[in-house]
């Protein structure tokens, strides 16, 4: 329930749009911002390492919004 590494996170924006952002948060030889997955010493990853269920986020991004930590869950690395 707790972000930390080797978790997948949904985002959703809390405009009020149904807008999700998938992230995965992953030590550094695993990162490619690419694809959503951050490394959790990159200044994102620190943003929302700790955080829980529901706690809010701001992203540095084009639109620079604040995104709700919808949902927490174990990566499987070995389907990855």
């Amino acid at each position: 329930d707790i972000v930390s590494p080797g978790v997948r996170m949904q985002l959703q924006k809390t405009d009020g749009s149904e807008t999700v952002k998938t992230i995965d948060l992953v030590g550094p030889l695993d990162a490619n911002p690419e694809k959503g997955r951050i490394n959790y010493m990159a200044p994102l990853g620190k943003e929302i390492l700790g955080k829980s269920l529901g706690d809010m986020v701001f992203l540095q991004s084009g639109d620079n919004k604040e995104w709700r930590i919808a949902s927490i869950e174990i990566l499987d690395f070995v389907n990855q």
